[in-house]
């Protein structure tokens, strides 16, 4: 049976090397800013401010957030940063790493850090993998290769540890598209559930033309889904690309979801800046239509989605690409459940970015 390493000496190295991070940026004279003014950043600045660290900003790409102040910290546009008096020091809080980096360099701003979130993301995890430390490494046994298996204790060892290192050595490339066992073929009818405004088709039109049969793309935000929907009419797609203005669950139902963008959420209460939307199950569209492969990344629903899905999924057995990283639990959840739809399936594990978030679940049939 897998082994998992000892979690006490793990805990005790990262957390000395997180204080030794902080204490660092608590005696620098650079001002603070934080990149990110939404979960990430606000999650960050609790933190800091936890260590006695107080940053004097946040900036973000998203302009309605500028010159507004979260629990009294201003938002400044990112153009202001190279203008400000004292060197800066910026650390950035959100997904797209990559992306903030690039332009950080191209504003000639030189301190930045790209390791505290994913530590700040990872410690909120350690107790939720504590507990169920017997169902990770049961799942272990269960993943089809050895490389799955070393992405799935990574993710433990590196909430623990955190090594930053590991999360390199953990990263993979072509996210939902890593296999050739998952690439998309003449006639498939594909799934695309949190299509967003159309990355992950046009994901698959570059890398496999547009031989597949048809895309059924599911996207409950309004400024999302209009944004989708001019997408597939730009690049005259109506033909094989069809939108779904709902979501996905294990039955019709309306919640209410909260956020913007990519940070779409299911699970908020009903009040200010809350949107209601219609979530339906696959297994109640697709009765009578086949499905080749299905993509999930709904925010935290892929459980049910998965469970309104299982008729299709017994019938059909479809490659799936599925997200695991929105509750920590996931990534032993989803997997199991899947298996006990059916027995068959291979499991493969990957994570496609350096913190805790983009792992996903592989699954096909031999």
């Amino acid at each position: 049976m897998t082994k998992i390493f000892d979690l006490d000496a793990l805990q005790k190295q990262g957390d000395a090397l997180l204080l030794s991070k902080l204490a660092a940026i608590k005696d620098t004279a650079k001002t603070i800013v934080l990149f990110g003014a939404g979960s990430a950043g606000q999650l960050s600045k609790n933190i800091l401010n936890a260590h006695g660290i107080y940053p004097a900003y946040f900036t973000d790409n998203t302009a309605e957030h500028w010159h507004t102040q979260i629990d009294g910290t201003p938002v400044i546009p990112p153009a202001s940063l190279p203008g400000i008096k004292n060197n800066v020091f910026v650390i950035i809080c959100c997904w797209d790493l990559g992306g903030i980096k690039l332009q950080l360099q191209q504003m000639q701003v030189a301190e930045y850090d790209v390791t505290l979130y994913a530590a700040f993301l990872a410690i909120q995890n350690r107790e939720c993998y504590r507990s169920n430390v017997e169902k990770i490494l049961s799942l272990a046994d269960q993943l089809a290769d050895d490389r799955s298996r070393q992405v799935l204790l990574g993710l433990i060892t590196y909430a623990f540890s955190l090594d930053y290192e590991i999360l390199k050595n953990i990263c993979d490339q072509d996210q939902y598209f890593f296999d050739s066992r998952f690439f998309i073929r003449p006639g498939d009818t594909v799934i695309d559930g949190g299509a967003f405004i159309g990355d992950t088709v046009a994901e698959i039109i570059l890398r496999f033309g547009r031989s597949f049969q048809a895309i059924h793309c599911f996207e409950p935000n309004v400024e999302n889904y209009n944004r989708l929907v001019k997408y597939i009419k730009v690049q005259g797609l109506e033909s094989c690309a069809i939108p779904h203005s709902f979501g996905l669950s294990d039955k019709r139902i309306s919640l209410g979801f909260q956020g913007n963008g990519a940070g779409f959420h299911m699970g908020a209460e009903t009040g200010e800046h809350t949107e209601q939307v219609n979530l339906i199950s696959l297994d109640e569209l697709f009765q009578e239509q086949r499905v080749d492969f299905i993509k999930l990344d709904v925010e935290g629903a892929e459980l049910l989605a998965l469970r309104g899905g299982e008729e299709v999924i017994k019938r059909d057995c479809p490659r799936l690409a599925i997200c695991a990283y929105h509750s920590p639990e996931h990534i032993w959840e989803i997997p199991l459940l899947i298996k006990s739809v059916v027995p068959e399936y291979n499991i493969f594990m990957r994570h496609h970015a350096l913190h805790l978030q983009e792992t996903v679940v592989y699954a096909v049939v031999k």
